[in-house]
């Protein structure tokens, strides 16, 4: 490094050396533009179909002075645990939802899946992606309150009523159990189509229930959580096995669910 810089000292510079010329003589905004390119110019990124949104105050940056601190949103790769671009949310001017498009619109979406939060779950931003040539899988909660109750009720067992014999569904499901940390982790994905020509969201494909139940091996205390979402990816382009896999790169464990504990 110190020949490659040709440094006439033995040894490399300080490390407030490096912060002086960051905040003196580099461009941000041009510096991470830059280091994009240099990521996708890699030899594996770009392979992995997923791309995760996702927003961190970064920490150390939370002081009295300042109580937001500063607040990325981040693009990244989780099958190749690479970052791909962030832009800072500017405190008091705007929010996530406001820089989502804007980050997105630097990024190559061309056959990939966009995943994220609760938050990011906005009609513009999925019709964005797929005028991008992209596709999105989102979860659904209350900042969608009829969207969500939507996708809810289908997946709600109808009453029994004598005489009347339970309406026929699409329904395709998945199962998988997963045994770690002391717990045994059991999820179960339901895939519909059924509201397709019915919810006013941009593109559907299909929505999706996915029920999780949590075993404490030690205690046998049980744990279950469910949670609702929609993707612009058809029946025929993702399974109800893939969709749990676009969920877990998603981060599905963090989110937040309806919760019940037993």
């Amino acid at each position: 490094m110190v020949q490659a810089l040709r440094l006439k000292r033995g040894q490399l510079p300080h490390h407030t050396t490096y912060r002086r010329i960051f905040e003196s003589g580099l461009n941000g905004d041009e510096l991470e533009r830059l280091l994009s390119e240099c990521i996708r110019q890699l030899p594996p990124a770009g392979q992995s179909v997923v791309i995760a949104i996702d927003g961190k105050t970064l920490r150390g940056t939370i002081t009295r002075e300042d109580p937001f601190g500063v607040h990325l949103l981040t693009a990244y790769l989780p099958g190749e645990g690479l970052v791909l671009m962030q832009m800072v949310v500017e405190k008091d001017k705007e929010n996530e939802i406001v820089v989502a498009p804007k980050l997105l619109n630097c990024l190559d979406l061309r056959h990939k899946v966009v995943v994220g939060d609760a938050l990011h779950t906005q009609r513009e931003v999925s019709l964005q992606i797929m005028e991008a040539g992209g596709d999105y899988v989102w979860v659904v909660k209350d900042n969608q309150p009829l969207t969500r109750q939507a996708v809810e009720q289908l997946f709600a067992p109808p009453p029994a009523i004598p005489g009347w014999n339970q309406p026929s569904t699409d329904f395709r499901t998945a199962p998988t159990v997963n045994k770690a940390h002391g717990r045994l982790e059991e999820r179960t994905l339901t895939a519909s189509r059924l509201l397709n020509d019915y919810l006013d969201w941009p593109g559907l494909g299909q929505v999706f229930k996915l029920e999780r139940r949590f075993t404490t091996l030690a205690t046998g205390a049980v744990h279950r959580e469910a949670q609702y979402g929609l993707t612009s990816l058809t029946a025929d382009d993702a399974s109800p096995e893939r969709l749990l896999e676009l969920c877990a790169a998603n981060g599905a464990s963090r989110m937040g669910c309806i919760t019940a504990a037993t």
